[in-house]
């Protein structure tokens, strides 16, 4: 369905907005925001995976 290039490189994406929340207001003020991030992130992960195979 979707390219798992374009899915990993989405995740790597969202691990750039994880690691720049220290200088992010909102993701500092809300660290639930970034839970819910590095949960999406883990689950384009598994998508790219099970595609690649």
């Amino acid at each position: 369905m979707f390219d798992p290039v374009f899915i990993l490189s989405c995740a790597i994406f969202l691990v750039v907005i994880c690691m720049g929340a220290e200088y992010n207001p909102i993701l500092k003020k809300y660290p639930i925001i970034q839970k819910i991030i590095l949960f999406i992130i883990g689950a384009f992960i598994l998508y790219s995976i099970i595609q690649i195979r």
